[in-house]
């Protein structure tokens, strides 16, 4: 049943969704949905802490590109209890009253997921059961997946033109990918072809926790930073935190009994890391704060954005954004080597397009920290490495994974249709032959009675005296037994 559109249902969105807006249509006729075989609904799903962003496609199948846009928006966390509350409101803008079926939906979500559920620890009453929105809300298939994961597999949908090429080297059919991705956080993720060599396209994204390594210094200021960093971690003093009193030491085991704060890459390499290493560097060099740009980046809710705004007319800012994108950098190239991504290194998030003139400059930090690997140079040297510009990955890695499971289902239906198919050309070959054989039955027989009536005529016309005297003969013969029969019974 074609759905009643709501007045609102046009593609619209209450909030800015860059790049993706360019290709939704303004737009689109749902009056197929009902049938088999015409397109199937996919939902789409980006699940952050600050906002949700849906979008609804209907889809037949044979190519993610070919999918349509039917509605798109964005919704402030804030405005709903939950996020059953968001999906029903992005629901209702299409449909007045009850929704037609959802074939699939995939969420990528902020958090770590298991079996299909995840809890905001953050965010009260904020649950998402994958079995109870299939059971509650007329969805077929609903698959849950990390945010960063999600960017694994929309890895896949980008077009060269969404790059920026770091590295011009061809990637390794069948080899791995790695992605590396500072944002908010700092997230890693490596991706690897189900079949290599045979189906490259198809393919598994292995989530990691690679962001939260350890950081480790690379000169002497990062020492310091990595020391301050420890400082504000712990009620220690400095000197206590961060020194080893020789005379004490027995053995070596006493170093690791009262560890120091541990401090993640995660800490420095991402926009509250940002943060972190402007608070460091006004600690170091007080006499550098200009106090009016500094109490404009203190008092903002989001400080990141405020240094990053800055940083051309504030040298310390500037600073604290070049040690970031070193330390980046640095990580990037960490990520190459544990995961040695011939099929490509990809560097996503937000942080790295909003500052892709200080990463491909000639004296760019953050490459010469990349490359910066010893004797091992060498290897990264023979890797492709790109810079995602587009910033909605994770929103095309759910629809790729929503889309597996509309491709999965008109598999299904075209091996069904076939499977008919042959049955009824097997069952029409049978009647076939059947008619055939009737045929040719009736033919033979045919032909047995046209002999036999032509001899019979050939005998009339040949024999025709022989013929009388024999019909008189035996109704002479008949008409006595009748005689005598009749005779028999007045006797009686």
């Amino acid at each position: 049943m074609a759905p009643t559109m709501n007045p609102q249902s046009s593609v619209n969105s209450t909030h800015s969704e860059g790049s993706l807006t360019d290709s939704i249509q303004s737009s689109h006729p749902l009056a197929r949905i009902s049938s088999v075989f015409s397109g199937k609904l996919l939902v789409a799903g980006d699940i952050g802490g600050t906002n949700s962003r849906l979008i609804l496609f209907e889809s037949f199948g044979s190519s993610i590109q070919e999918d349509n846009v039917v509605h798109i928006n964005t919704y402030w966390n804030d405005d709903f209890p939950s996020f059953y509350a968001v999906l029903s409101k992005f629901l209702g803008e299409i449909w007045e009253g009850q929704h037609d079926p959802i074939l699939a939906a995939c969420f990528a979500v902020a958090g770590p997921v298991k079996n299909d559920y995840i809890n905001f620890t953050n965010r009260e009453g904020w649950i998402i059961d994958a079995k109870d929105i299939e059971n509650n809300m007329n969805f077929g298939k609903v698959f849950l997946v990390n945010d960063f994961a999600a960017n694994g597999y929309g890895i896949k949908t980008l077009a060269r033109e969404d790059l920026v090429v770091l590295q011009d080297k061809p990637a390794l059919p069948g080899a791995p990918i790695a992605l590396v991705g500072a944002g908010t956080g700092l997230g890693e993720c490596y991706v690897t072809p189900q079949n290599p060599g045979v189906d490259d396209n198809n393919y598994h994204v292995f989530s990691s926790e690679g962001g939260h390594v350890d950081f480790a210094p690379r000169n002497d200021l990062e020492v310091r930073l990595l020391k301050w960093f420890r400082k504000k971690l712990s009620d220690m003093p400095l000197q206590s935190a961060t020194s080893i009193d020789a005379s004490q030491l027995t053995s070596l085991r006493q170093c690791y009994t009262n560890p120091e704060p541990r401090v993640s890459v995660e800490r420095i390499v991402s926009g509250r890391g940002l943060v972190n290493v402007y608070e460091f560097l006004c600690d170091e060099f007080p006499d550098r704060i200009n106090q009016g740009l500094h109490e404009q980046i203190m008092n903002s809710k989001d400080k990141a954005r405020v240094i990053s705004v800055c940083i051309n007319d504030y040298p310390l800012a500037s600073d604290a954004l070049d040690i970031m994108l070193s330390a980046y950098g640095s990580e990037v190239g960490n990520a190459a080597l544990k995961y040695l991504p011939s099929g490509g290194l990809y560097i996503a998030g937000g942080i790295a397009p909003k500052n892709i003139g200080r990463i491909t400059s000639s004296d760019s930090l953050f490459m010469k920290a990349l490359f910066d690997k010893g004797r091992l140079k060498g290897l990264i040297e023979n890797l492709p490495i790109y810079v995602v510009m587009k910033e909605d990955v994770g929103l095309r890695g759910a629809h790729a994974l929503a889309f597996r499971e509309a491709y999965r289902y008109f598999k299904e239906q075209n091996e069904r249709m076939a499977e008919a198919r042959r049955i009824y050309e097997a069952e029409r070959e049978q009647l076939q032959a059947a008619s055939a054989w009737k045929s040719k039955v009736r033919e033979s027989f045919s032909g047995i009675f046209k002999k036999v009536n032509t001899g019979l005529m050939q005998s009339f016309d040949e024999y025709s005296v022989f013929w009388a005297l024999g019909l008189s003969v035996t109704t002479s013969g008949l008409f006595s037994m009748y005689i005598a029969h009749q005779i028999g019974r007045l006797k009686n």
